[in-house]
């Protein structure tokens, strides 16, 4: 996961992971574009706040969600040419017909004994069908490969999120302690910057006493101006640092905040190497992401592979047909499809190239 992925954060409504923290203003300009405005005084933020905070507004964690539902959707899709489609249609229909324009003679019916004026050369015709048809798959495996592949790409989207999720976890983690190491350098700067002054009062009281030199003044007045650029640095590092934690949760980069948690210090569990590897083998997103899309392109391959085998399918109805408010009768109809590709080598073998090249990709 890029870092500057991590850091493009959504700044809409306010979000209020506990009772302490108090919402930024927003401001609506037009076209409907929401800013915050940074909150007057110190928002206080505690490190599950603040990671609170970066889940609800990461920008890249909503993309992933959107692809998860997308991936969902398309399963559906595909899965759907899988099972039974069945169908329920009904039409009436009032037609009048006439046969003298479509070439049709009466008096072409004498040789077969009908007179001249026995029938109409308009006709109405006033029909009713009721019909209820199925149309099932019975053999095709490229559309089971599919159906395989987009499968197993649902657990793509959904270990892509939970690696996103946990990279912004960490991210804002990260800069949350790196803000907290910010504040105890500037601790440490103020108490060097006292002590140095210390030095130079006495340096300068030795050397109005006679006692000293203006060498030790000069030496000491140094000391203490390189220690207030030391804390004017370290006041400029936990400054950007506190920018770059407002875009990773999502505040304006100039509010203010408290930090409420501290971290003491504690040694870290020793824990083998071999069982740190398996851990990861098992564990790491990444790495099971990637062996998912692997099995995708390899079900994918099998669904162009396959193409060139017939299918099989079945397809009928079963209805009513006749005269309205008069007499029906039923009609129905079955047949079984095989299809045969011919002519389409050129296709199979692009594709085929396609699904390939995914697979050395990965």
């Amino acid at each position: 996961m890029a870092p500057s992925a991590l850091l493009v954060s959504r700044q809409t409504a306010p979000v209020t992971p506990s009772s302490s923290s108090s919402p930024a203003l927003a401001v609506t300009f037009a076209g409907g574009v929401t800013v915050e405005q940074a909150a007057p005084g110190a928002l206080p933020l505690s490190l599950d706040d603040a990671i609170a905070r970066g889940l609800t507004r990461n920008l890249q964690i909503e993309l992933d969600t959107e692809t998860e539902r997308t991936v969902h959707g398309e399963i559906l899709a595909v899965g759907n040419s899988l099972l039974p489609s069945l169908r329920a249609t009904a039409y009436t229909n009032a037609e009048e017909i006439d046969l003298a324009a479509l070439g049709f003679k009466p008096s072409s019916l004498a040789a077969f004994g009908f007179a001249p004026g026995a029938i109409k050369t308009i006709v109405k015709v006033d029909t009713t069908d009721a019909q209820l048809s199925l149309d099932q798959p019975l053999f095709n495996l490229p559309d089971y490969y599919l159906y395989r592949a987009a499968q197993k790409a649902a657990d793509v989207a959904s270990l892509n999120l939970l690696n996103t999720r946990g990279a912004v976890v960490l991210a804002v983690g990260t800069q949350y302690l790196a803000a907290l190491a910010d504040q105890a350098q500037i601790a440490n700067a103020q108490a060097l910057e006292q002590a140095d002054q210390e030095v130079l009062r006495q340096a300068t009281l030795s050397h109005d006493a006679g006692v000293g030199t203006n060498l030790d003044v000069l030496r000491a007045r140094v000391q203490l101006q390189t220690q207030q650029q030391a804390l004017v640095q370290a006041e400029n590092t936990f400054a950007k640092d506190k920018i770059a934690l407002n875009r990773l949760i999502g505040l304006p980069a100039g509010q203010e905040l408290t930090f409420t948690d501290t971290v003491p210090y504690a040694e870290l569990a020793q824990l083998p190497l071999d069982q740190a590897k398996a851990l990861a083998y098992q564990r790491r997103k990444d790495l099971l992401t990637l062996e998912a899309q692997l099995e995708v392109a390899e079900r994918a391959s099998k669904a162009v592979k396959y193409e060139r085998i017939p299918s099989v399918a079945f397809s009928g109805y079963y209805g009513v047909l006749g005269e309205t408010h008069g007499l029906y009768h039923g009609v129905f109809a079955a047949q079984g499809i095989l299809r045969i590709p011919i002519f389409e080598e050129g296709r199979f073998r692009g594709e085929s190239e396609v699904a390939t090249a995914q697979q050395l990709a990965l």
